[in-house]
């Protein structure tokens, strides 16, 4: 597991390019933390508050606001986070699933999801909530056991995947909610942005390929 600093360091080092700001790093954070519940490693240490914006780690908070809503810059470091290979793989399994979205996007997701309702503002949103939770999600599906290589992917569900998925049966709703692995989705979700130009167009025609209905 993860150290409350280690991880944001961990996440930084590897998409130095993504331009992560404290917002969205708090919530990259928050994923991880609940997938890693789901999947039964404890991946990360740091807890997570009811905040107006979502769910924020403290200490996380205290330490990049400086930046508000520009892009974290850190300086390279020589620190080494011992990282065993399967938790590597979990984490960047995560991470690259909700990198592509916005910082606002990820906010409002969080917002829809019960654990952050049903906490009363500024507490600890609890283990035992993002479990009961979180485990009945179509991502959840990813996990027990973890092969993102070979097994059907399930990505992540934003909020205008349940508006697209509204009026649909669950046969119809099943056959849009995966695809053959998650290099499958990877390799779509780049062929889309370079088709489009526009990382939200993007993820919109590959999460639904059919188009409304």
């Amino acid at each position: 597991m993860l150290g409350t600093y280690e991880l944001p360091h961990y996440i930084l080092e590897q998409y130095s390019d993504s331009k992560i700001t404290p917002l969205k790093m708090q919530k990259l954070l928050y994923y991880v933390k609940v997938w890693g519940i789901v999947a039964g490693v404890e991946l990360y240490e740091g807890e997570f508050r009811k905040w107006k914006h979502g769910p924020v780690n403290l200490a996380i908070y205290d330490k990049y606001k400086s930046f508000e809503r520009s892009p974290i810059i850190v300086q390279p470091s020589a620190v080494h986070i011992n990282l065993g290979v399967p938790e590597e793989e979990l984490i960047d399994f995560i991470v690259s699933a909700y990198m592509p979205f916005s910082a606002i996007s990820l906010s409002a997701m969080t917002h829809k999801e019960l654990p952050w309702q049903n906490t009363p503002p500024n507490d600890v949103i609890s283990h035992d909530n993002i479990l009961d939770f979180y485990s009945q999600q179509s991502f959840a599906k990813n996990f027990n056991p973890f092969d993102s290589a070979s097994k059907p992917y399930f990505p992540v569900q934003s909020n205008s995947w349940y508006a697209y998925v509204l009026d649909m049966t669950p046969d119809d709703v099943e056959r849009h909610s995966q695809f053959s692995s998650f290099q499958a989705y990877q390799t779509q979700l780049k062929q889309a942005q370079a088709d489009t130009g526009v990382l939200n167009d993007a993820l919109q025609n590959l999460a639904y390929p059919m188009g409304p209905q």
